[in-house]
């Protein structure tokens, strides 16, 4: 008689066996599931079945990459507008390498046309690398803020360093012709540090939008216009162009309601 002891199982886990471990589901319901999560959420769902593919050190398996597919399919055609506000409690624990593999993974150089950090105080900006010069991307809001919050953060000072990011940003405009590139929205951070490489990147920034034939829909000053102080009404100047304060309501300013 064999008197080995065998493992107990639950009886949902024997009726259900295909469903004890979320890399047992299905690629069809992996694609219903992704497309009821916020995109933020689907994107890193896909990073934990290949998560060697999304740091860019190594192929998926078939199996794996099949279920990426799968959960990229469950949002195709909506992944234009990725927000990692959407989901608060990830935004606040989202890491340099988590954005990175999460951009990575849903190929967002290519499919993403709007991206905001919102609420992703410890990012330092190294995690958008993977867009790299990307003409799909057209907004770029890193003020960190929801429309209407003072983007002061004195809660807790964000890490997003322009140095980091600088690179990324340039890159979207080195193609002037394919580029999509028209709303930036900076860190009130960036704005008071009194960076000369900042003011250098405004006048780049400033001459792309030219370029493009962009202009202010309230005003006709460009970015780099003159200002009457901190929380100006009439025009701007480099230091205070990040945001204001009018009717009440803070708001990010490059592009967020102003070039279009």
């Amino acid at each position: 008689m064999d008197r080995r002891v065998r493992p107990r199982t639950s009886a949902s886990a024997r009726e259900d066996p295909p469903f004890r471990l979320l890399s047992e589901l299905p690629e069809h319901l992996l694609t219903t599931v992704s497309s009821l999560l916020p995109a933020p959420e689907s994107a890193l769902l896909a990073v934990s079945f290949a998560p060697s593919a999304a740091a860019g050190t190594g192929p998926p398996s078939p199996a794996a990459l099949r279920k990426v597919e799968a959960i990229v399919a469950g949002r195709e055609g909506s992944w234009d507008v990725l927000d990692y506000g959407e989901v608060p409690e990830l935004a606040a624990r989202l890491t340099d390498a988590d954005l990175a593999a999460s951009l990575r993974i849903v190929d967002a150089g290519r499919r993403v046309r709007t991206l905001r950090l919102t609420g992703c105080l410890d990012v330092t900006g190294a995690g958008l690398r993977p867009l790299m010069g990307s003409t799909a991307i057209e907004v770029v809001d890193l003020s960190l803020t929801r429309g209407g919050d003072n983007p002061r953060l004195r809660a807790r000072r964000p890490m997003i360093s322009f140095r980091e990011v600088l690179p990324t940003l340039v890159s979207f405009m080195s193609r002037p012709y394919e580029s999509r590139l028209r709303q930036l929205v900076l860190p009130k951070k960036w704005r008071s540090s009194g960076s000369f490489a900042l003011d250098q990147f405004l006048e780049l920034y400033n001459n792309h939008l030219d370029r493009k034939g962009f202009a202010c829909t309230r005003c006709d000053q460009n970015c780099l216009a003159m200002s009457n102080g901190d929380q100006g009404e009439v025009t701007w100047r480099v230091d205070d162009w990040v945001s204001r304060r009018r009717e009440g309501v803070w708001s990010g300013w490059i592009g967020m309601q102003h070039f279009g």
